[in-house]
C-alpha cells in the first residue's frame, strides 16, 4: 500500500509541474490576444470543452421535452476582469412543440462566461486542441468586421 501511494506521489509531482506549465502557456496566449486588441466576442460552435446529457424532468416531459444537455463552450470575451480566453455554460432543450413529432425545438440558454485560466485542469487542458479553431474564428470575424467597416466608410464618404 505504502508503494502504491509513493508511485501517487510521484504521479502527482508530474502532474502539478505539467499543470503549471500547462497554466503559463495559457496566460501567455491570453496576455498575447489582448496585446491585439481585437474587442471581439467568439464563442466556437463545433465540439465542446465538456458535454453531458441530463433525463428531463418531469414538468418538462409534460412540455414533451426528450433531452437536455449541458455544454461547455470555449471563446474569447469581454469578463468582468477585462477580455480573454473564457468558458460558459449553455444548455440546450430539445422537444417537440404541443408534442407535434413533425416541429421539433431547441431552446438554448447560456450561463455567464467566465475565465478559462479559473477553470479545471481538465478543461484547461482539453483547450489547447481547441485553439486553432478559436483563433481561426475570431480571424474570420475581425475580416468580416473590416469588410462592413469598410462599406460603412464607403457609404460615408458617398453622402
Amino acid at each position: 500500500m505504502l508503494e502504491s501511494l509513493r508511485e501517487l506521489k510521484s504521479v502527482s509531482s508530474h502532474l502539478n509541474k505539467a499543470s503549471d506549465s500547462l497554466t503559463s502557456t495559457l496566460t501567455q496566449i491570453n496576455d498575447n490576444l489582448n496585446k491585439l486588441n481585437l474587442g471581439l466576442t467568439v464563442w466556437l460552435d463545433g465540439p465542446p470543452l465538456s458535454s453531458r446529457l441530463i433525463e428531463p424532468s418531469a414538468r418538462y416531459r409534460k412540455q414533451h421535452v426528450y433531452s437536455v444537455e449541458e455544454r461547455e463552450i470555449l471563446g474569447y470575451a469581454k469578463l468582468k476582469n477585462g477580455w480573454g480566453l473564457a468558458v460558459k455554460e449553455v444548455t440546450s432543450i430539445h422537444g417537440y412543440f404541443e408534442g407535434d413529432d413533425n416541429c421539433p425545438f431547441t431552446n438554448d440558454m447560456e450561463g455567464q462566461a467566465r475565465p478559462l485560466l479559473d477553470c479545471s485542469r481538465d478543461l484547461r487542458t482539453r483547450s489547447v486542441e481547441l485553439l486553432p479553431e478559436l483563433f481561426k474564428l475570431l480571424k474570420e470575424k475581425a475580416e468580416h468586421l473590416i469588410e462592413n467597416l469598410d462599406k460603412a466608410q464607403s457609404f460615408v464618404s458617398e453622402l
